[in-house]
Parts: C-alpha cells; structure tokens; sequence
C-alpha cells in the first residue's frame, strides 16, 4: 500500500516537473512566427502516420487469412493428387 502511494507520489511529480518543462518550452516556442502552423502540420502528419499503421495492420491480417487459405487449398490438391496417383496407378497395372 505505501510503496503504490509512493509510486504515484512519485509519478505525479515527474508528470508536474515535465509539464512546467513542456509549457515554458513551448511558451518561447509559441513567440516564434510560423509555429501554430508547424504544430498543425506535426498533428496532420501524426494523424496520418495513425491512419497508415492502422491500414498496414488490416494488410497484414488480410494477408495472413489469405496465406492460411492457400495453405489449406494447396492441401487439398495435394490429397487429390495422391488420390488421383493411386487410381491412374491401379488402372496402369490392370492395363499392363
């Protein structure tokens, strides 16, 4: 119990120390002529970049069925192959 307590006492400074960083940085930031702009392009970027892992994780999930199903369907014609083996193989040895 006292060890959570310390953790999030801890935890809570270090969030307060990192905020007054982030706000005294991008308060001088903020005086610097073009800077909305540049953040709005990182947002823009950010969101994209999203969007893309978001598609690239569909993509592979896509393709891991659609490797699962040839693997299952080159199974298959390996079993009809060995089927169709043993009946031309019969008919070959009454012919003969």
């Amino acid at each position: 119990m006292a060890g959570e307590e310390f953790i999030g006492n801890l935890s809570t400074i270090a969030g307060n120390q990192t905020g007054d960083i982030l706000r005294s940085v991008f308060g001088i930031l903020t005086n610097v002529p073009g800077f909305d702009l540049l953040v709005k392009i990182f947002q823009v970027v950010g969101i994209l970049f999203i969007i893309y892992l978001v598609f690239m994780i569909i993509r592979a999930f896509a393709g891991w069925k659609s490797a699962r199903k040839l693997s299952i369907i080159a199974k298959n014609i390996e079993e009809i192959n060995s089927k169709l083996d043993s009946i031309i193989g019969k008919k070959s040895k009454i012919k003969k």
